[in-house]
C-alpha cells in the first residue's frame, strides 16, 4: 500500500509540473526561450543603443575663425566631420585679434588666422603656439601689353592715391592708369591696404583711398568689382588697367592660358618660394593658433589641415599650400 501511494504521489507531482509548464509556456517564451528572431532583435537593439551612445558622446571642437578664412572653413568643416564621426565643430567668426583672444581665454581650442602671432599676444599669453597651415600673397597685375615690369612700394602707393595717373610717368606708354579695386567685403583688400599702409572707403561707384594717417582722400573713384573673375574681365578689356590677385588665383588663371602680366614688387616676383621666405613684400602665413602644443582632438584637426586633403582645400579656397 505504501509503495502504491508513493507511486501515485510521484505521478501526481509530475502531472502537476507538466500542467504548470503548459500554462506558463507563453511566459517562458517571452522571458527565457532563445529563438533566431529574438537574437536578431537583440542585435538590432544593441546596435541602436550603440549608435545612440555615439551621438550622445560626440566631442565638440570649438573653433575661432578669422573673417579672412571663413571661406576656407566652409570647405574644411564638412570634410573633417565625416572622417571624425565622434566630432562636432562649432565656429565663432570675427576679427583676427578677437579670435586669438578666445583661445587665450580658453573659450576656443583653435584660432584659424591669416597672420602670425603679434608680439603683444605672445607677451600676454606666452603659451600660444602658431602652426603654419598655408600661405598667401598678392600679385600686382597689368595687361599683357603693358611694357612696365616692376614697381616700387612708393610707386604703387602713389598710383592708388592718385599721385601717379599715367603710365608714361613710370616708363610706360602715354596711357591713363585705370585702377581696379574690390569691394570692402573682399578679404584681399584688407591685406593690400595693410601692407601698402592705405585706407579705403566705399563711395558711389566704387572706392576711394588715402594714406593711413592722412586727412585727404583721393578724389578718383576706383571701380570695385565683387570678385576676382569680374576684375579679370575688366583688366582684359582695359590696356591701362592695374589690379591685384591672390597668387593662387593668378596661378589658376595662368593654367587656363589667360594673358595677364604679373609685375615684380621692388624687384621680386611673387612665387610660392618668395612668399614662403618673406622676400616678396605682400605676403602672409595662415596659422592654426592654440594655447600650448595641439593635443587630442585639437591635434587631429590641425594635422588634418596640413594633410594632403587639408592642403587641397586650402588651395581650393584661393590660398597657397605649404
Amino acid at each position: 500500500m505504501k509503495k502504491f501511494n508513493t507511486k501515485v504521489h510521484s505521478s501526481l507531482l509530475a502531472s502537476m509540473f507538466f500542467i504548470f509548464v503548459l500554462v506558463n509556456l507563453g511566459t517562458f517564451k517571452s522571458y527565457g526561450m532563445v529563438t533566431k528572431s529574438s537574437v536578431s532583435a537583440d542585435l538590432k537593439s544593441s546596435q541602436h543603443n550603440k549608435e545612440s551612445v555615439i551621438v550622445e558622446s560626440k566631442e565638440t571642437l570649438k573653433l575661432a575663425v578669422a573673417t579672412t578664412v571663413k571661406v576656407l572653413m566652409k570647405l574644411v568643416e564638412p570634410a573633417f566631420e565625416p572622417v571624425n564621426k565622434n566630432t562636432k565643430i562649432t565656429s565663432t567668426i570675427g576679427p583676427t585679434g578677437d579670435m586669438v583672444e578666445l583661445v587665450m581665454a580658453g573659450k576656443s581650442k583653435v584660432a584659424i588666422t591669416t597672420r602670425n602671432l603679434k608680439d603683444y599676444e605672445k607677451v600676454k599669453c606666452p603659451t600660444l603656439v602658431g602652426t603654419p597651415i598655408g600661405l598667401d600673397g598678392l600679385a600686382i597685375v597689368v595687361s599683357s601689353s603693358n611694357p612696365v615690369s616692376n614697381l616700387a612700394f612708393a610707386q604703387i602707393s602713389a598710383i592708388w592715391t592718385g599721385k601717379i595717373v599715367n603710365w608714361k610717368e613710370l616708363g610706360g606708354p602715354d596711357l591713363p592708369i585705370v585702377l581696379i579695386g574690390r569691394t570692402k567685403a573682399y578679404d584681399s583688400i584688407m591685406l593690400f591696404c595693410d601692407f601698402m599702409k592705405l585706407e579705403s572707403k566705399p563711395v558711389e561707384g566704387g572706392l576711394i583711398y588715402r594714406e593711413k594717417g592722412k586727412e585727404d582722400w583721393c578724389s578718383t573713384v576706383i571701380t570695385a568689382p565683387e570678385t576676382d573673375d569680374l576684375a579679370l574681365t575688366i583688366l582684359l578689356k582695359t590696356p591701362g588697367a592695374i589690379t591685384y590677385f591672390p597668387l593662387q588665383v593668378l596661378n589658376n588663371y595662368k593654367e587656363y592660358k589667360i594673358a595677364v602680366k604679373c609685375l615684380s614688387f621692388d624687384g621680386v616676383q611673387p612665387t610660392k618660394e618668395t612668399i614662403a621666405n618673406g622676400t616678396y613684400f605682400i605676403h602672409r602665413t595662415l596659422n592654426a593658433i592654440t594655447n600650448g602644443q595641439p593635443e587630442g582632438l585639437t591635434k587631429t584637426f590641425v594635422d588634418f589641415l596640413v594633410s594632403m586633403k587639408g592642403q587641397e582645400l586650402i588651395v581650393e579656397a584661393g590660398f597657397l599650400s605649404l
